[in-house]
């Protein structure tokens, strides 16, 4: 009887996570309109909101002194670049201003550093202070719509540079979800991914609790 309940709440489960992972999608999706190609700030494709960004420069120089580029070459035409201004007598404050960590945000990203270029740069105090800008951090995941970089990588779960040199006793806690929130296992298909999470947060609260 208890095996015959498992197989029930597991089937159960499964259906409940296909209808959220697949269907309900492509209700909303079905149901929104596609945004035009250029929408006042919004840009909906990677080349264009690029392309936006890296004419920057006479925006920027209407106001500081001393401003350069840089590009950082991730994949083919994927490249993280950036702005950065000096202030123009005192370095004493610098604001930095990154976008598209996950890589489909970019598009907000790149949205919200057109806005602020034009409305909020020219309020600050330019003679103390720097900016940097950087349109996506993870270039092929903004590219590709998808939230991850080109080797599946989280980078809003993957911070720590140099694992050698990071002190592990800072959190003894993090032993016991390590194998949680860092497997060592290649993710294969996105779905099994998914599926495996949901069971692993299962998994982890009934052993470890919901509160570390």
């Amino acid at each position: 009887m208890l095996k015959s309940k498992w197989i029930k709440f597991g089937f159960a489960f499964l259906v409940i996570f296909l209808f959220l992972q697949f269907i309900v999608p492509l209700l909303i999706l079905a149901n929104l309109e596609k945004p035009p190609t250029t929408s006042g700030h919004f840009i909906n494709t990677y080349e264009e909101s690029k392309t936006r960004f890296l004419s920057y420069e006479d925006d920027l120089i209407e106001n500081w002194n001393t401003v350069r580029s840089d590009s950082f070459k991730v994949d083919d035409d994927a490249t993280i670049d950036l702005w950065w201004a000096d202030a123009n007598q005192e370095k004493t404050n610098l604001i930095v201003i990154t976008s598209g960590v996950h890589g489909v945000e970019g598009y907000v990203g790149s949205a919200m550093l057109d806005i602020f270029l034009e409305q909020f740069s020219p309020k600050l105090n330019i003679e103390n202070t720097g900016l940097i800008i950087v349109h996506s951090v993870n270039p092929v995941g903004m590219k590709e719509m998808r939230r991850y970089k080109e080797n599946n990588v989280d980078l809003n779960r993957n911070f720590i540079y140099d694992w050698d040199s990071f002190d592990k006793d800072m959190n003894t806690d993090y032993e016991d979800l390590k194998g949680f929130l860092q497997p060592e296992k290649e993710i294969g298909t996105i779905t099994w991914r998914d599926l495996g999470f949901y069971g692993e947060i299962v998994k982890t609260v009934l052993t470890d609790g919901s509160l570390k």
